[in-house]
């Protein structure tokens, strides 16, 4: 009847708040607390325990605040309180039990203390929530004081998943023959125990991604599949998915202390969803990233060029982990549609800037601009928490992802060609040299003069030694055996191999050559390194 009576007011109260920052971005005070706990209105949505317990004591809690300012320049100093709940709940009379406990202008009465008060009428009136002038009387005699606080907790409706309690508090005064007024609060909780079960699903479902995701990149890609191990599958991608998914929770408070209030307009306030899609996104990167090299001091398998697109991918999918709680716990419709959407933007951004920051098959630096500039829209469509918003913000991510890894490609395989044509190489040619078939009277000549050798099992075990080159390692190898058992030839082979890889992408290194002289008379220190640099740099450095 209430709610009638005040349509007209509701209802423009409504269409002002549409236009607040809390109206058009329903998720914001979720991202600045932890979705389990905290204040304000995730305060509202109840995971675990009873939700009649919380409303009752969030109104508990707030008349306990009214109580003490209304009598705080009165005596007695300590004020006792009685309380009852309707319907009885034991658990209900503990949370205010609480409420009121925790404030040092009260002393609480038990059941029991009442009950030994009240005679039988006067105690069915009072747990009725019934303050008759007998049961006033009564218990201001018995309590022997001039002032006594009654609250009442009642349960004023259940709607959908919505619990509402009301807590009113009576002052009765021996003093005052007038009736007292009554001063009420209202708490209200949502349920949300059946979302429990979603929020542990993603979390278990985006970790078996991140792994996904990590081994699809690390181990197909021909410039990062080499030197991986079942170690690094093991340990890299759950690292990275735990710094995603508890690093947000570090920077929450950042943006808690610079949040405006709810009712601020968005358009005046639309760069704080901007600003909270580049923080949770773009810090947990930059942090992933500075940290990397520190995690490979104390395991190996975080080593820098073991970073890439892979890494961060499983990174992004920590972050989605955080931000699936908030969703879930929110959104009644398009649940697993909002999750998956919000998880491949993510992941995207995530991945284009682990890709720009790579050692190992880099994108240009200056592309990392591109994940940070797409996080601030995405933020805003994450805040909005609706469906449609963050369609398009996936829409123009997942575009923006695949135009660059396919254009870097093209590139890539551009320059290879031009590179094979500044050789003078053929395509006939190529396939003849792939075929193992010379191609010409030249080569031809030179294969009888340099025949090739059947390549042994020990040169494969030595390639996988020195393929680490490709990658900016530093490697070792060391051949030896009988005079003339094909040392020199396996290394030139190893080398040819090599220099073949490095000019097929492009690059030309140096090479540099030297040997041990003859053991005739004391050797100069470091000979062939002398011997190497003077053929290279043409000076003679073994004077």
């Amino acid at each position: 009847a209430r709610i009638e009576a005040q349509q007209t007011d509701l209802e423009a109260e409504a269409a002002a708040g549409g236009r607040t920052l809390a109206g058009v971005f329903q998720l914001l005070p979720f991202l600045t607390s932890s979705p389990f706990m905290g204040s304000g209105g995730i305060a509202t949505y109840q995971l675990f325990g009873d939700p009649a317990v919380k409303a009752a004591g969030d109104a508990a809690a707030q008349l306990a605040t009214r109580a003490a300012d209304l009598v705080k320049d009165r005596q007695p100093l300590q004020l006792p309180v009685v309380f009852a709940s309707l319907p009885r709940n034991p658990a209900l009379e503990d949370q205010v039990l609480r409420a009121f406990v925790g404030t040092p202008r009260f002393r609480v009465h038990t059941d029991a203390e009442v009950a030994a008060a009240l005679g039988p009428a006067e105690l069915t009136d009072f747990l009725a929530g019934r303050v008759t002038p007998a049961v006033e009387a009564a218990l201001l005699k018995k309590f022997e004081t001039a002032r006594l606080l009654a609250v009442t907790i009642r349960r004023i409706d259940v709607a959908d998943d919505v619990q509402y309690y009301g807590a009113e508090g009576r002052l009765l005064d021996a003093a005052d023959d007038a009736v007292p007024e009554p001063f009420s609060t209202t708490g209200f909780c949502r349920n949300r125990h059946d979302r429990l079960a979603w929020c542990l699903l993603s979390d278990a479902v985006l970790l078996v991604l991140a792994y996904a995701a990590y081994a699809l990149i690390a181990y197909t890609h021909r410039a990062t599949a080499h030197g991986r191990s079942w170690k690094t599958l093991a340990a890299t991608p759950a690292v990275a998915f735990a710094v995603g998914r508890i690093l947000p929770y570090a920077i929450a408070p950042l943006l808690g202390s610079i949040r405006l209030p709810p009712e601020a307009p968005a358009l005046a306030s639309f760069w704080l969803p901007c600003l909270v899609g580049l923080t949770f996104i773009g810090a947990a990167v930059l942090v992933y990233w500075l940290a990397a090299p520190r995690l490979a001091k104390l395991c190996p398998v975080f080593g820098s060029d073991l970073r890439g697109g892979a890494g961060f991918a499983a990174l992004g999918a920590g972050i989605a982990a955080y931000f699936a709680g908030p969703l879930l716990l929110y959104s009644d419709e398009h649940l697993v549609l909002i999750v998956a959407l919000t998880t491949a933007s993510v992941m995207a951004l995530t991945y284009l800037a682990g890709r720009a920051l790579d050692q190992v098959d880099p994108l240009p630096i200056a592309l990392v601009l591109v994940p940070l500039v797409l996080t601030m829209p995405l933020g805003v469509a994450l805040l909005h928490a609706h469906a449609v918003w963050l369609g398009l913000a996936a829409g123009a991510v997942l575009l923006a992802t695949a135009a660059i890894v396919v254009g870097s490609e093209v590139v890539k395989n551009g320059r290879r060609r031009t590179s094979e044509r500044d050789r003078g190489q053929t395509p006939a040619g190529q396939a003849a040299a792939r075929s193992g078939v010379p191609a010409d009277a030249e080569e031809l000549a030179d294969r009888a003069v340099n025949p090739d050798y059947q390549r042994l099992p020990a040169f494969d075990r030595a390639w996988e030694r020195v393929s680490g080159l490709r990658d900016g390692h530093s490697c070792h190898l060391a051949l030896f055996g009988a005079r003339g058992a094909g040392k020199t030839a396996a290394a030139e082979a190893l080398v040819g191999r090599l220099l073949a890889e490095y000019e097929s992408s492009g690059c030309h290194p140096a090479l540099l050559k030297g040997c041990c002289p003859q053991p005739l008379g004391e050797p100069p220190a470091y000979a062939p390194f002398r011997q190497a640099l003077a053929q290279h740099f043409e000076v003679n450095l073994l004077a």
